[in-house]
């Protein structure tokens, strides 16, 4: 026997080698499975050593991922499981064996901390030939009624995992999608939203579904901050780094399905500068509804200029706006830089940062080899933080009262360094936090129910604003 690994920083896999075989007998019947009931799972998902954990001793008993390596290759069974995850491109789906370890209001299991990382969730595939019995199409709070069934293997793509060559039956539960309420009269509402690397070369459905979520789910939000806005030419390298055909025609699209005739501002990145796939140049934007909201245009904004705050005649003034925070501090070296806009509503101003931070994909897996897994990323995402936090500081020296939103693609919990530098002893406050803890999540992601956008408000804005549970929207007076 011998130990092969996947890939760098998973768990070993035990392969046979040069073997060879006789048959004695045949027909019989499969070893039992083992039934994983509630408490079949350590509570405890992995041991913290520091290191690499594969030369340890195996402690089943007391770890899950130790329980799993246990039972490499065995069969297990697990009974009518709740589904964590729904289906994914790949025709996989997470389950609990652990339902009522921090449970969203959906049927979910929330990600609330780094040392709980949900022990019971199970990824589940199949062995059952697709042709035979297609893969099921499951939901966030749907069962699988009966017998999972099938042996226990690793991948490098989510860890331990059931190949299952029984599913059970698919019984749906009554998650539906649940709209932002639309905003009062006296109220502005302003949302984020990552639409996925959308260039002006994409297809029409892929403008239509988005424009779909701004008219159908966010109730038409007033102000909105983007991220992953592509160039009009999408993921072709040739030079091009203008948005406006992008823009003009997801503001087309939201028109069309009877949403609000948006105006757009962005900044143009210099080419390849700003991370992502190259030739897409990716970006942050503004969308706002001019029925309800004024945009106070400041000219000289462009890819290398830095937004300043001055005392102005009423308040704080910026120098561009649209205009990018500090986007020569090193920080930002090949991603994506924070825009801020000065807008002007109710009669009052509001400064708004939409903010798409470093990705959180490098960093290794909790289920790699690796205990406790390493977040390499972190310390460029705190960077980050740090700068834009010395914005929101400088803003608020000039103007203690502004009604400040910083908000986007964090790509941190709520619980993390990352917000702890932008919320703690400072000026910002995380909405979220006014959740009940089934509530605060926005993404799902190998079985859990997690956040990485945030609506971040100045202190001053704490107890004006509602925060949708579930959604990165937020509504204030």
């Amino acid at each position: 026997m011998s130990e092969y690994r996947p890939d760098e920083g998973a768990q070993s896999i035990t392969q046979l080698d040069q073997g060879s075989w006789t048959i004695v007998s045949e027909g019989n019947d499969l070893p039992e499975a083992v039934l994983l009931e509630e408490d079949t799972l350590p509570e405890e998902y992995a041991p913290e050593p520091d290191g690499d954990i594969t030369d340890r001793e195996l402690e089943p008993d007391a770890y899950a991922l130790d329980f799993w390596a246990a039972h490499e290759h065995m069969r297990v069974r697990m009974e009518d499981a709740p589904v964590v995850a729904p289906t994914d491109a790949h025709d996989a789906f997470w389950v609990t064996t652990r339902p009522d370890d921090n449970p969203s209001v959906n049927g979910g299991t929330v990600y609330s901390s780094y040392d709980d990382p949900n022990s019971g969730r199970v990824k589940v595939e199949s062995l059952i030939d697709h042709d035979e019995e297609p893969f099921p199409e499951v939901n966030v709070g749907d069962t699988m009624s009966g017998a999972i069934e099938g042996p226990v293997y690793y991948s490098e793509f989510g860890g331990y995992l059931v190949r299952a060559t029984g599913m059970g039956e698919h019984v749906p539960g009554d998650l539906e999608r649940e709209p932002v309420r639309g905003a009062g009269p006296h109220e502005v509402s302003v949302a984020t939203y990552n639409v996925e690397n959308l260039g002006g070369a994409d297809d029409q459905e892929d403008f239509d579904r988005l424009a779909e979520g701004f008219v159908g789910n966010l109730g038409d939000p007033a102000i909105v901050g983007l991220e992953e806005i592509q160039d009009n030419s999408s993921e072709a390298d040739d030079g091009t780094v203008d948005a406006d055909l992008t823009l003009d025609r997801l503001v087309e699209a939201i028109a069309d399905q009877g949403g609000p005739e948006y105006e757009w501002r962005q900044i143009n990145p210099e080419d390849n500068a700003d991370g992502g796939v190259p030739g897409g140049n990716i970006r942050n934007a503004f969308l706002f509804d001019p029925e309800r909201a004024d945009f106070v245009d400041a000219e000289g904004g462009d890819a290398t200029t830095p937004v300043e705050v001055a005392e102005g005649g009423s308040g704080a003034e910026l120098s561009v706006s649209p205009g990018r925070i500090d986007p020569q501090h090193e920080a930002w070296d090949e991603t994506r830089k924070p825009l801020a806009g000065h807008f002007r509503a109710q009669s009052q101003d509001l400064y708004v940062v939409t903010n798409h931070f470093s990705s959180k994909g490098p960093d290794e897996p909790l289920h790699g080899v690796n205990q406790p897994p390493e977040r390499v990323t972190e310390p460029q995402r705190n960077d980050q933080a740090e700068v834009v936090r010395d914005f929101a500081d400088e803003l608020l020296g000039v103007d203690p009262d502004a009604n400040l939103v910083v908000m986007g693609d964090l790509n941190d919990f709520q619980f993390s360094r990352t917000l702890e530098i932008l919320t703690d002893d400072g000026p910002m406050y995380n909405p979220m936090d006014d959740l009940d803890a089934g509530e605060q999540y926005n993404y799902v992601f190998d079985g859990n129910s997690q956040a990485l956008d945030h609506i971040l408000v100045a202190d001053g804005l704490a107890d004006r604003v509602e925060s949708c549970a579930s959604t990165p929207s937020s509504t204030t007076r």
